[in-house]
């Protein structure tokens, strides 16, 4: 990939099932979170890293961790969610 990632390159990376380096990620993530990227380029890079499916080398120590991080964030969200519709229903 160029020195300077572009939108064309990272998408291409991901489709031929590469893994993007740290940079290139960080510089994907800049973009979306300061609103540089377009929505059409939002919708592509999601659709890119759904093509290109999970990373190919994982050792088992951290499928573990993420499998465990997985199962907290869910509850998490589950309890907020909760509190959230109780909230808005006695609010009405």
């Amino acid at each position: 990939m160029p020195e300077t990632p572009t939108w064309p390159s990272v998408l291409t990376a991901l489709l031929d099932r590469e893994d993007l380096s740290v940079a290139d990620a960080a510089w994907c993530m800049e973009q979306v979170m300061t609103g540089d990227a377009t929505p059409a380029q939002l919708a592509a890079f999601l659709v890119a890293l759904r093509a290109k499916g999970r990373p190919s080398t994982r050792s088992s120590g951290s499928a573990t961790r993420s499998s465990t991080t997985r199962s907290r964030s869910t509850s998490t969200r589950w309890r907020s969610t909760s509190w959230a519709r109780a909230a808005t229903a006695s609010a009405r």
